[in-house]
């Protein structure tokens, strides 16, 4: 069986450190989109690579919040950075949940994360990566359906055209999510740009009782803060949301800012002080940029880890 995240964070007097390098590492490695999107055992040797290199407890499998909307059908232009240029097209209305997580990087990612399971058995962490649904709604959904959603008070006009649309969504995140728990992941990573409607939100009432199902903890990652009626509902569901602020006292967990990655001589005051505290988690606000001060990195993930 599995080590749980919760044995994880036994096993270490400090918190669990779990940066997100996802486009660092690729970088680090020479790597190009076109091979990050179509090799996941190259994909899974540089993640596997960058424990080592900056001393991390464990990785998260891939990072790209358009991921699950190429899937979908969307026509996406990218650099060889993998930033997204040009959007075309129109998501398949017709996808079946079984033949999207065998689309394009979501079967990339699915594999990431089995093979890292396997080799890493029970070293270190694996997460797996899901972008959340109001923001693959934000990319796929037509601008009439995104005014309902998203507005302030809750809609109640929405059609079941509509509402097929919005469990689409859900069935496919579903059923990605049920391949990292039968992989063997640690736990899931929920990613959110925006903040999350409350439909959509419950649409995804049933990829949390999955993981709950599996005992796999699901926390969610936020671009800007959620609202206190955003975080309650997550809480119904047992999933955390990790705060993009610096530090969240009650539960022990902290998300550093970029800044501190930035800069090759910046003060670790903040960095020992969160060392000294019993923190639970450690991550990072969002996937680092490729401008971080490697070396930084590094010496950041030492005084995190040793």
């Amino acid at each position: 069986m599995e080590k749980s995240l919760d044995q994880f964070i036994g096993e270490h007097d400090r918190g669990l450190y779990l940066p997100i390098l996802f486009s660092l590492l690729m970088r680090l490695e020479h790597m190009v989109w076109q091979e990050i999107e179509s090799d996941a055992a190259l994909v899974a040797f540089a993640l596997r690579n960058g424990i080592t290199a900056f001393n991390t407890n464990g990785v998260i499998n891939w990072f790209d919040t358009w991921m699950e909307a190429e899937a979908l059908g969307l026509n996406l232009s990218r650099d060889k950075n993998g930033q997204v240029l040009s959007v075309n097209g129109q998501i398949n209305r017709d996808v079946d949940p079984e033949q999207f997580v065998k689309n394009g990087q979501v079967s990339i990612a699915v594999d990431v994360a089995k093979r890292l399971s396997s080799e890493l058995a029970e070293r270190s962490v694996v997460f797996g990566y899901l972008t959340g649904g109001s923001t693959m709604a934000e990319k796929c959904f037509p601008q009439d359906l995104k005014q309902k959603l998203f507005a302030e008070d809750q809609p109640q006009d929405i059609s079941d055209d509509d509402k097929g649309l919005i469990d689409l969504v859900a069935r496919c995140s579903l059923q990605m999510a049920r391949e990292y728990c039968e992989s063997g992941a640690t736990a899931l990573l929920l990613v959110e740009e925006i903040e999350p409607s409350k439909v959509i939100l419950d649409a995804y009432e049933p990829l949390f009782n999955l993981a709950n199902y599996y005992s796999i903890p699901v926390l969610s990652l936020h671009r800007e803060p959620p609202s206190k009626s955003t975080a309650a509902v997550l809480e119904k569901f047992g999933c955390f949301a990790m705060l993009n602020e610096k530090n969240d006292a009650e539960e022990g967990n902290v998300v550093l800012s970029e800044s501190i990655f930035l800069s090759a001589d910046g003060s670790d005051a903040e960095l020992n002080n969160i060392v000294s505290n019993q923190n639970r988690l450690i991550t990072t606000y969002w996937d680092l940029p490729f401008n971080s001060k490697l070396e930084r990195v590094a010496e950041i993930g030492r005084t995190m880890t040793n």
